[in-house]
């Protein structure tokens, strides 16, 4: 999964295929005793967050769900703390917010029989984050008790996500300057630690938020978000870049990248990110 981190696709997906097809169920409960998981179930949900940057969410939302059902069938709370958090983050940067709430509706009923206090930073950021995209703009603050959990101990993986999500719910409240700080530390940590797997998300933010508040970067942030996205093959994060920056700095060249883009991704054609897209294109974006 180290390929994943690094925001090598390519890689990511080769090696977790390969996992998969090698899965021996008779070893399963071996393997559940030694390190606590479910190889398959693990696998199958980083799979899936592979397959949503990869620009598939319809296919990334199968595997997911693939991943629940083995998680469900075998009772294992460690295994299924694991995948609802994953399976929850896939829902959240998929914009799809119903879905968003089930998963985490199911983790507080898991979260009755066996707290997970590592997996729960994760799931604490994502409930402040639906609830601020709800209106709830108070539930920051929960947001920004995951990350001062985070960084205090020193869970970069999960400080770096935490940090895109303060900086996103900043941006909607009108608090600019302190979401590119959040931006800012991300892209530390993820360059410091080569956790690159939100790199070009974290430059598209950091655009959007500098182009809000009138700073002269934001261009140059939108470049390096649609430069990212293209060279990791991340065609769901390439499409958002390339959506933020020809909508700010309208240009034909970028426009004409976005239609061709749009060509390429087979599902997900109901969700905010492809719909955005499109209104653009058509001239009501």
């Amino acid at each position: 999964m180290s390929a994943f981190w690094r925001g090598d696709l390519a890689m990511a997906r080769h090696y977790l295929n390969g996992a998969i097809e090698a899965y021996d169920v008779s070893r399963r409960d071996e393997h559940l005793a030694l390190y606590a998981q479910d190889p398959k179930a693990v696998c199958l949900v980083r799979l899936a967050w592979v397959e949503l940057w990869a620009g598939d969410p319809g296919r990334a939302d199968e595997t997911a769900r693939s991943a629940l059902e083995l998680a469900g069938g075998l009772d294992h709370l460690m295994t299924m703390w694991y995948v609802i958090t994953y399976a929850a983050i896939i829902a959240a940067e998929s914009e799809d917010f119903t879905r968003l709430a089930e998963l985490l509706a199911d983790a507080d009923r898991h979260r009755k029989r066996l707290p997970e206090r590592y997996l729960m930073v994760v799931l604490e950021a994502l409930r402040g984050w639906l609830d601020v995209c709800e209106g709830s703009t108070g539930s920051i603050e929960k947001i920004v008790r995951s990350v001062a959990r985070s960084r205090k101990e020193g869970e970069t993986l999960h400080l770096t996500y935490t940090l895109l999500l303060l900086a996103r719910a900043r941006g909607m409240i009108g608090e600019f300057r302190e979401g590119r700080a959040a931006t800012r530390e991300g892209l530390s940590w993820s360059h410091r630690c080569n956790q690159r797997y939100l790199e070009a998300e974290l430059w598209r933010v950091n655009g959007e938020l500098a182009y809000r508040s009138g700073e002269t970067e934001a261009a140059a942030s939108l470049r390096s978000a649609v430069e990212t996205a293209t060279a990791q093959g991340a065609r769901w994060l390439e499409l958002r870049t390339l959506h933020s920056f020809a909508s700010r700095f309208p240009d034909q060249t970028l426009r004409e990248q976005l239609g061709d883009l749009i060509e390429t991704i087979p599902s997900g054609h109901d969700l905010p990110a492809f719909r955005a897209a499109i209104g653009l294109l058509s001239g009501s974006g």
